[in-house]
């Protein structure tokens, strides 16, 4: 079975090296050293831990092509399309501890601050989010999975793109 995955699209006023850079000591990651061969629009990657709590992030500094596909799914509202197609950079993480990815949301919502409602997350189910959404719903659930189709709780979120009607 393949490990869960998600892809975090940062506000354009984000600083992205500060951003990983937080997100790597926060979780206590590795930073990768890659060959210089490595795709231009990967800008870094860490990763960490046994294969129980494995977790991998890389940034991607430029992920127009992505953003461009997203936006033209059916499902996700057009305010989650607007906020997206605003956004540059992406973090893309896979994992295995879905403790480690609240955490991450966690360091990612005191970096952003107020620009979380700016920040979307693809939750790797075919659902646009935002990090603002997120936060809500683990405040008020600590239990609350983001790793759904559908997101009844949050009426304007979508059902996911993949689902069958």
């Amino acid at each position: 079975m393949s490990a869960p995955h998600l892809s975090v699209f940062l506000p354009i006023e984000a600083d992205g090296d500060k951003v990983f850079d937080l997100l790597v000591a926060g979780l206590s990651l590795t930073i990768e050293a890659w060959p210089a061969s490595r795709p231009p629009a990967l800008a870094s990657s860490a990763q960490s831990g046994p294969i129980a709590s494995y977790v991998l992030l890389e940034r991607y500094v430029e992920s127009k092509e992505l953003i461009e596909e997203l936006v033209q799914w059916q499902r996700p509202g057009e305010r989650y399309k607007d906020l997206l197609a605003k956004c540059v950079e992406r973090i893309s993480v896979t994992y295995r501890d879905q403790e480690k990815v609240r955490k991450l949301f966690q360091i990612l919502g005191g970096c952003l601050a107020t620009s979380s409602s700016k920040c979307v997350v693809e939750n790797g189910e075919g659902c646009l989010l935002t990090l603002a959404d997120i936060q809500a719903c683990t405040k008020a659930d600590p239990l609350w999975r983001w790793d759904k189709q559908v997101f009844p709780e949050l009426p304007d979120v979508g059902p996911s793109e993949w689902q069958e009607n």
